[in-house]
């Protein structure tokens, strides 16, 4: 994973689809060789690449795990997946992202919206990252 990673910085695409090869015989059932190595391809451009590699994800069986995170408060833990809202102070935590959010952006933050593959609005993107 770090050597693609590298690559992914470097933009060094040849080494790229050695690391491709060497990963998927390594552990060709793990979803996040196939997620970054989307990535780079969507940083790239290389959508043929992009959809050689979702294909090929599909005809394995392999899916995309969504991303969370949690925060233990008062000993208790809070998880939150992408999109979900269903903890009870759903509208409270999006009040304050939202809040956040606007704080960021004024010191002029700009979220890096090109690896939200999905076909959506620029504003809904940045909501998910």
């Amino acid at each position: 994973m770090c050597l693609i990673g590298a690559c992914r910085l470097h933009n060094n695409v040849g080494m790229e689809k050695f690391m491709e090869i060497i990963l998927f015989l390594l552990e060709p059932k793990n979803a996040s060789h196939y997620i970054l190595l989307s990535n780079i391809y969507v940083e790239l451009g290389s959508w043929d690449d992009i959809q050689r590699v979702m294909k090929l994800m599909k005809y394995k069986g392999i899916e995309s795990i969504h991303g969370c995170s949690w925060i233990v408060v008062k000993k208790r833990i809070n998880f939150f997946l992408v999109g979900d809202k269903s903890h009870p102070q759903t509208q409270y935590i999006y009040e304050k992202l939202e809040k956040f959010s606007s704080e960021i952006k004024e010191k002029r933050y700009i979220p890096n919206t090109i690896l939200v593959l999905l076909d959506m609005e620029l504003e809904a993107k940045e909501l998910l990252l």
